[in-house]
């Protein structure tokens, strides 16, 4: 199961490339990663940078010596690790839950 991938891991990476008529869209592994806890480190492109938001770590897309420092920071502090994984579930929990987002759109359809 993907969920239980998820509960063993503490890092996750998406290190996307953009091209030129295309970049990373929402990303639901990204948001599943989040949702389990895990530390994040996403390439600056796309909606990548919305869905991290200061959650998690962003690099340049292709440099691979930024994704080396950050991924290196999360491996050498745990503390640092823990705190960003919860923060990235409490990330995902506020702005991606589809129940809580469907009732919003839910009352707003019946006032109008």
């Amino acid at each position: 199961c993907i969920r239980d991938s998820y509960n063993t891991t503490d890092i996750f990476v998406l290190p996307s490339v953009p091209f030129l008529w295309w970049q990373e869209q929402l990303g639901m592994v990204l948001l599943e990663s989040m949702a389990s806890r895990c530390a994040v480190i996403g390439s600056q492109t796309g909606a990548i940078p919305e869905v991290i938001g200061d959650a998690g770590f962003l690099c340049q897309p292709g440099d691979f010596i930024d994704l080396y420092d950050k991924l290196k920071v999360l491996c050498l502090k745990p503390k640092l690790r823990e705190e960003l994984g919860c923060k990235a579930r409490e990330r995902v929990l506020q702005y991606y839950n589809a129940r809580k987002n469907a009732e919003a759109f839910g009352k707003i359809y019946e006032t109008t």
